[in-house]
């Protein structure tokens, strides 16, 4: 089953349960939509790539000073 999605700004977030009622977001003001979805929704956006050296902090010890 394909998860509901909620499009603010022209972007679309995907809500995070089923159970969330999706008020209306342009009646809300920017902040509180802003908030809304930074709490109902999946985070998106940049990712960065996995660091290489992940998983390696037992075999590499750096000493400062």
């Amino acid at each position: 089953m394909a998860k509901r999605a909620v499009t603010y700004n022209g972007r679309t977030y995907k809500v995070r349960s089923d159970s969330i009622e999706i008020p209306d977001l342009a009646s809300m003001g920017d902040f509180e939509a802003l908030v809304w979805i930074n709490r109902h929704t999946y985070r998106r956006g940049y990712h960065a790539a996995p660091s290489p050296l992940t998983g390696m902090g037992g075999a590499i010890n750096l000493r400062v000073g």
